[in-house]
C-alpha cells in the first residue's frame, strides 16, 4: 500500500526518535527551548507548560530565532499581527511581552529593550535547537552533521502556517535533508553502508523523488528503494 508524504515524514522522524542519542541541550542551560516538532521549554531545569496564546510561542520563537539581535517593535508586531492597525499591533505585541515574561518567570529579565523601539531575547547561556542546528551545519565535519541531524525532531514550528514560519521550515527542512545526504556519503565512504542505507531512507521519507543522496551510488538506489517500500 503506498504512503502518504506526511506518512513518510512522520516515519522519518519516528527513526530518528528510536535511537538512543546523547542529550543535546546544554546540561545546565538556564533557558532550553525546543522549537524543531513539539514546542517544549525548559526553565532552570524544569519543564513549564506552553504559553496560553499560540501568538506568545511565536513570539519568542522569532526572538529566539534572531540569536540575540535586537528587532524593531514596529516590525515585530507587523509580522505577528498583519492585519491589524499598527496602533493595535504595538499593543497586542506590547501584552504579547507581558505575558511572555509571566511566562517565563525567573529568566523573564532576558527580555530586554536595547532602544525604546526595539526588543530582544537575551540568549546569553541559553540552548536553543535550531541555533545550535544552524552552527553544528556551519561545522560540517561528521560529528557535527550527527548532532545537526539528531537535534532535528520535526518541522520548525510544526503548525504555525504564518508566512514566515514556513520560509523557517522549509529552509531547516532543506538543510536537513542535505545534512543526511552528507552523512550518507559520510557513510558509505567508510564502509558502514546500513548507516548509508539508513539515511538514505530518511531522505526519501522527507523527498520521495530524490534520489542524489551519496549513499545511493554506494549502496544502490534500487536497494534503499526497496526495503524502503517494504516497511
Amino acid at each position: 500500500m503506498s504512503k502518504t508524504v506526511s506518512e513518510l515524514r512522520g516515519k522519518a522522524c519516528q527513526d530518528r526518535e528510536s535511537r538512543s542519542v546523547e542529550p543535546t541541550e546544554q546540561p545546565k542551560a538556564p533557558l532550553s527551548l525546543r522549537l524543531f516538532g513539539t514546542f517544549d521549554a525548559i526553565i532552570r531545569g524544569e519543564p513549564v507548560p506552553s504559553p496560553r496564546s499560540r501568538r506568545e510561542i511565536w513570539l519568542l520563537a522569532l526572538l529566539a530565532l534572531r540569536g540575540g539581535a535586537e528587532v524593531e517593535r514596529p516590525w515585530l508586531a507587523g509580522v505577528l499581527w498583519p492585519d491589524s492597525t499598527e496602533e493595535l499591533a504595538l499593543y497586542n505585541l506590547r501584552r504579547g511581552l507581558s505575558n511572555l515574561r509571566d511566562f517565563l518567570g525567573v529568566e523573564s529579565g532576558r527580555i530586554v529593550s536595547p532602544k525604546p523601539r526595539s526588543v530582544a531575547l537575551d540568549l546569553d547561556g541559553c540552548f536553543v535547537d535550531v541555533l545550535e542546528f544552524d552552527r553544528a551545519l556551519a561545522r560540517g565535519d561528521a560529528d557535527s552533521l550527527r548532532r545537526a541531524i539528531d537535534l532535528y525532531r520535526g518541522p520548525l514550528l510544526e503548525g504555525c502556517l504564518e508566512d514566515w514560519a514556513v520560509a523557517e521550515r522549509d529552509a531547516r527542512e532543506l538543510a536537513f535533508t542535505v545534512a543526511l545526504e552528507q552523512a550518507a556519503g559520510q557513510s558509505a565512504s567508510s564502509g558502514d553502508h546500513a548507516e548509508a542505507v539508513r539515511c538514505s531512507k530518511q531522505v526519501l521519507r522527507l523527498d520521495p523523488f530524490r534520489e542524489s543522496a551519496p549513499g545511493f551510488r554506494r549502496v544502490g538506489v534500487r536497494d534503499v528503494r526497496r526495503v524502503f517500500l517494504q516497511e
